[in-house]
């Protein structure tokens, strides 16, 4: 894999991470539920939520799935909105 590769996945991947925090955040907002209730729920230690929604960290698909779940919502939903925040910051 040559270094320019490397570096578009890289990006892409942490465009994909800040994308599913902005919508983890805003379904957390519509629900009225705190981020650390959520992490609980999710099973995620005192800061394990906090390193993903601030890029610290990426987000793998399991933890996704849990935190859709912790928060009552299909992971496919919510998935459908990571997808359009990407497609609204890329100008679609």
């Amino acid at each position: 894999m040559s270094t320019t590769t490397a570096t578009v996945e890289a990006l892409a991947d942490a465009a994909v991470n800040a994308a599913a925090a902005r919508a983890i955040r805003d379904v957390l907002r519509e629900l009225g539920v705190r981020q650390n209730e959520c992490a609980i729920a999710a099973g995620f230690g005192p800061d394990e939520l906090s390193q993903r929604m601030t890029g610290k960290r990426s987000f793998s698909l399991a933890e996704f799935v849990d935190i859709a779940s912790a928060l009552g919502v299909r992971a496919p939903d919510l998935m459908d909105r990571v997808l359009s925040i990407l497609d609204e910051e890329a100008g679609r």
